[in-house]
């Protein structure tokens, strides 16, 4: 669907944008026409951005809203149910047999476990370390392999020797899992990711009891994450079932970008109209 046409109007209300054109020269749109958009946007610039190409009159609906992947939490839930059946001092030792090609140090993690995960719990990502340190506690060593993919992370966060946290790193063609030991080697965690062409498209990151954090990502033309839809289960947390139906907690992040990088991110939680500035800190 498209439309080209020499005097273009918009009005923004709330999630819908009034299109109408004056004089059509091509295209199969009708001369006037609503979009409801997803994303609570506040300026219309920011519609603009997603639906016009190369300066042109050309409009363009992406493909985000055109076809929507729906993410199937009971299947990914599935999976990792599946892993966490495994005997966990072996799977512990099966992690720890990893092959790497180099390691380096930093102040904090220095890779996303998921997108934007540092950015938007208001951490500042670590910087790296010209050498090993001589004392390693609060530092993280990573391990990467020949085509420079991180494959795993120590955490020394007391004044042991010994690693309080292994994270590792498992890489398929259609989804990345990650494990996380704590330091009785323990599992914290494990991570699920479904890729498509490449991208992320989807997340569930859930502990032993089955609480979760569950993530959709939708990118525009330029394959750049620019909202992530969030489900994040705790039962311990979000008692109260009226507010919190089946004890979920629901919230959406919007990203913005300029000259190709992140400049902020927008967050609002539980279909809340006002969106809060989250990014930069």
């Amino acid at each position: 669907m498209y439309s080209e046409a020499d005097n273009i109007k918009f009005k923004l209300e709330n999630s819908i944008l009034a299109i109408e054109d004056d004089n059509q020269t091509k295209g199969n749109l009708p001369h006037s026409f609503s979009i409801n958009m997803e994303l609570p946007f506040e300026k219309i610039e920011n519609i603009l951005d997603l639906l016009f190409q190369n300066n042109t009159a050309r409009l363009i609906i992406p493909k985000k809203y055109k076809c929507k992947y729906k993410m199937n939490i009971e299947e990914q839930e599935k999976v990792l149910k599946n892993l966490y059946s495994n005997d966990t001092a072996s799977l512990f030792k099966q992690k720890k047999e990893f092959e790497y090609s180099y390691c380096i140090w930093g102040t904090s993690v220095l890779f996303e476990i998921y997108p934007f995960d540092m950015e938007r719990k208001n951490i500042k990502r670590g910087r790296k370390l010209a050498k090993a340190p001589t004392k390693k506690s609060g530092k993280f060593q990573h391990f990467l392999d020949a085509e420079n993919k991180v494959v795993a992370i120590y955490g020394y966060t007391d004044n042991y020797d010994l690693p309080a946290q292994y994270i590792f790193f498992e890489y398929h063609s259609s989804e990345t899992i990650v494990y996380s030991f704590d330091i009785l080697e323990k599992i914290d965690y494990i991570q699920h990711s479904i890729l498509k062409n490449g991208k992320t498209i989807s997340m569930l990151n859930m502990d032993c009891k089955g609480n979760f954090i569950a993530e959709e990502y939708f990118y525009n033309e330029n394959n750049r994450i620019i909202s992530i839809d969030r489900q994040h289960k705790d039962r311990s947390l979000f008692k109260d079932t009226d507010f919190f139906p089946n004890n979920v907690y629901k919230s959406k992040f919007v990203l913005e970008y300029s000259d190709g990088n992140l400049s902020q991110i927008k967050w609002n939680a539980n279909a809340e109209n006002k969106m809060k500035i989250i990014f930069p800190f």
